[in-house]
């Protein structure tokens, strides 16, 4: 990311979405702070698919799950193997995600939601590169992928509905100091 400081690539060392979302605001926050920027709030986060069957993989590590830069194909492959065996009922999975707002007093508020959902028994086509796991999740709510999700269908999904939490926090940290 860009703040006119150069470019800034924080590191997700963390062992959670959490911890990796929270590292990156903070050091989003913390450079701004260096670079003289005092007065903004900054929003980070961070995601992955969970599946209960794998004990919660791939987790944070699902850029790197199923090899190094491997292709979406790959990856969906890659899943697809490891739930091998495993009946529908207990192909429970979700999309989760945790962000982290810190405003200019350094006041941190962390959200997080995720989307329900099970693994399906036969991925569709990825229809958005980079972003594989569409192809497997079929959600709950809905009873279809997450790839084919409507546009109105979206927002009820997890980085919406956590970003409509901090549009909340937003409204009301702006109400406390009007």
């Amino acid at each position: 990311m860009d703040l006119g400081l150069g470019f800034i690539d924080i590191e997700e060392t963390g062992t959670t979405l959490e911890e990796n979302a929270r590292l990156k605001a903070r050091g989003f926050y913390d450079a701004a702070k260096r670079g003289g920027i005092t007065d903004v709030a900054v929003l980070a986060d961070d995601g992955g698919l969970e599946i209960d069957a794998l004990g919660g993989e791939p987790g944070i590590h699902a850029k790197r799950w199923a090899g190094e830069n491997p292709t979406d194909d790959e990856i969906i492959a890659y899943t697809m193997k490891r739930m091998e065996g495993i009946p529908l009922e207990k192909r429970t999975a979700r999309f989760s995600v945790f962000q982290v707002l810190i405003f200019p007093d350094g006041t941190e508020r962390v959200v997080t939601a995720a989307t329900e959902g099970l693994i399906t028994e036969k991925p569709i086509k990825n229809k958005y590169p980079g972003l594989s796991y569409g192809a497997l999740l079929v959600v709950s709510k809905f009873g279809k992928v997450y790839d084919e999700l409507t546009q109105e269908e979206q927002a009820y999904t997890h980085r919406l509905i956590a970003l409509s939490q901090i549009r909340d926090i937003i409204q009301q940290h702006s109400n406390d100091y009007a």
